[in-house]
């Protein structure tokens, strides 16, 4: 893939990264239940530990696989799901702002 076509994909994440946000905010305050492997939630945070990296933002792809990991583990501390988050809510607050600069 050519790096102008890289350069553009890693723009258009950056731009979702919006509402990527606010879906984890809502995750956050509970007005979107935490629902199990498989679910809206696990789903969103799989997704970021895979592609932020990709398109350089590292820090968001380690905080996503830290929430991710958090929320799978067996058995799963709620406590530390909501630290992972507000680090995952933070770097991705980055990258939106960014992206609107």
């Amino acid at each position: 893939m050519t790096d102008d076509r890289m350069e553009m994909l890693g723009n258009r994440f950056a731009q979702r990264c919006r509402a990527h946000l606010e879906e984890l905010r809502r995750f956050r305050t509970g007005e979107q239940p935490l629902d199990g492997e498989g679910g809206a939630f696990h789903l969103l945070v799989h997704s970021l530990a895979g592609t932020a990296g990709m398109f350089g933002f590292e820090d968001a792809g380690n905080r996503a696989a830290d929430t991710e990991a958090a929320f799978l583990a067996t058995p799963s501390d709620p406590d530390e799901v909501m630290r992972c988050l507000d680090a995952l809510i933070a770097e991705i607050g980055k990258i939106a702002a960014d992206a609107e600069s």
